[in-house]
């Protein structure tokens, strides 16, 4: 007996969607394929799906049921134990803020009297006056964010901050490890990683002549095409982009110190009217279906993602157009263990590069190529200038133990590169929208 793809998944009640990018991900694909090249789903399938929803109750993550499932290294006691450490976290930190609004609720004095709004300053006042650090009001967004989006969503608007900054927080409060990583050691943290970041040429491997190389696989594109520049950092690649194609390039980024450094740098090439800095959050640009032929991530799309992106930013090329973007990869099956360990906070869903071109076509995209940077796109603006900056910046700035603090994660992640620079890279990935 055989099922397509829709008849399976409505016989274990889930969307045609979810199949799809079960199979993109390598956790299930059919046995065999039918006419048409239609997915033919056997027996053995249904039973692997049926032990996937199992284990999804039970709240692990794909990528530990595809170990289990596929006979990995980890045993389900183990990947269960884990589960639960994590479980007992989640319900500690619930506890916590569960006393936390029993406390304010007991705080009658700090709140505004009837008819009074409450604001974000008032709010944050008191946070701040019941004990609350910077590092607890991150982990109170982000819990609400998981466990009640809309309601989060209801109660940032209530406080009335303005619709970017909302967008702004929401999703700082449920991205992936990177962005909290870079803001756990409080906000003076991630100001001092950007000083450390401040001047670079870019803010991620690669070099003009990867970024020429990638735009040449996108293949023709519109006389003077509509581009965006998601991530966009200082602005190299959106330069080069303006430049080549004669197009206009909408570049957006999240902080405004970058946008202002692209502005003028785009002043100083005389590129200023072809290159518009936005400041925006990717996982929520609110440009027009169709905005755009090109869309360009350059070292910028783990913030969200590769499968979330793909959803949200499909709908603003214009059909035909084309989505070209850079992320890091393993190069081996059997990567180093520090190198894993360095990259399961930051990149918990860090893979193979095929597995994305996978992900590419299930999302409404054909591949059209791709390439691996080679170790010096690493070197040259990137690691090299940092390298260079970092006895500078400690002899100005060592007595603050976050800007020590940020040093440091940066050493280490050269000298990771350093020695497995054979196991993992980043590699350009280019699609057309189909459709």
């Amino acid at each position: 007996m055989g099922w397509t793809i829709g008849r399976l998944a409505k016989r274990h009640g889930l969307s045609r969607s979810t199949l799809l990018h079960y199979d993109a991900i390598g956790l299930l694909r059919a046995s065999a394929r039918g006419g048409g090249d239609y997915r033919v789903y056997d027996a053995a399938d249904d039973e692997r799906l049926a032990a996937i929803r199992r284990y999804r109750r039970a709240g692990l993550p794909l990528a530990a049921i595809r170990d289990l499932l596929d006979g990995g290294e980890n045993s389900l006691a183990s990947i269960l134990g884990r589960r639960v450490e994590d479980l007992d976290a989640e319900i500690g930190e619930l506890k916590r803020q569960r006393a936390f609004a029993l406390k304010l609720l007991g705080r009658a004095e700090g709140l505004p009297p009837a008819g009074i709004p409450l604001d974000k300053k008032r709010w944050t006042e008191l946070l701040r006056a019941t004990g609350f650090s910077e590092e607890d009001m991150r982990c109170w967004h982000a819990v609400f964010e998981r466990t009640d989006p809309e309601g989060h969503l209801r109660f940032l608007e209530f406080l009335r901050i303005p619709g970017e900054e909302i967008a702004a927080i929401r999703a700082f409060s449920s991205a992936p490890g990177r962005i909290l990583n870079l803001h756990r050691h409080t906000e003076r943290y991630m100001d001092y990683f950007l000083e450390l970041m401040r001047d670079m040429p870019r803010l991620a491997p690669g070099g003009r002549e990867h970024t020429l190389r990638a735009l040449d696989l996108a293949g023709p594109l519109p006389e003077q095409p509509r581009i965006l520049d998601i991530g966009c950092g200082p602005g190299s690649a959106s330069l080069v982009l303006a430049e080549r194609t004669g197009g206009t390039v909408t570049a957006v980024d999240l902080h405004q110190r970058f946008l202002d450094e692209l502005r003028e740098r785009a002043r100083a090439t005389g590129l200023e009217d072809r290159v518009r800095p936005v400041r925006g959050d990717m996982a929520a640009l609110a440009f027009p279906p169709g905005s755009f032929d090109l869309v360009w991530a350059e070292g910028s799309i783990y913030l969200m993602g590769v499968e979330a992106a793909l959803a949200a930013w499909r709908p603003l090329l214009a059909p035909g157009g084309v989505l070209v973007f850079s992320e890091i990869y393993w190069l081996t099956d059997d990567p180093p263990k520090d190198a894993q360990d360095f990259f399961a906070l930051d990149c918990p869903n860090m893979r193979r590069a095929e597995d994305d071109a996978a992900a590419l076509r299930a999302a409404g995209f054909t591949p059209l190529g791709g390439f691996t940077l080679p170790p010096e796109a690493w070197t040259a603006e990137y690691y090299g200038p940092l390298a260079d900056r970092l006895p500078g910046f400690l002899k100005a700035h060592g007595h603050v133990p976050e800007a020590c603090m940020a040093a440091e994660a940066m050493r280490k992640e050269i000298d990771l590169f350093q020695e497995h620079h054979a196991a993992y890279g980043y590699a350009f990935q280019i699609a057309r929208r189909d459709g």
